[in-house]
């Protein structure tokens, strides 16, 4: 799955007010404080978080994580894409759209 949309538009992430987080070894714990729930995760799943707090556009997101992991693109956009559908749905995180360049 393409991480930008076929209208010329770009995914792009952020992180959502709502959420507190801390580092716990090389895994995240974020705190929904609206939802008030507890959410961990590991180390895999918060290297993509970080990413996406650092960069947000989901295109750049996984251009760095394929080569910080020397990993094949189509598996980490997959990958990429899947872990950003659940945390929006979760409300971790928000997604915007915004005009390609």
């Amino acid at each position: 799955m393409s991480t930008a949309e076929p209208s010329g538009k770009r995914r792009v992430a952020r992180i959502s007010a709502d959420i507190v987080w801390h580092n716990v070894q090389a895994d995240l714990v974020l705190f929904h404080s609206t939802a008030e729930t507890y959410h961990t995760l590991d180390s895999v799943a918060s290297e993509v978080w970080r990413a996406i707090a650092e960069w947000g556009d989901l295109e750049v997101v996984t251009a760095r994580l394929v080569d910080r992991f020397a990993a094949d693109g189509a598996t980490v956009a997959n990958d990429v894409s899947e872990f950003v559908e659940r945390a929006s749905r979760l409300g971790l995180i928000v997604i915007d759209q915004s005009e390609g360049e």
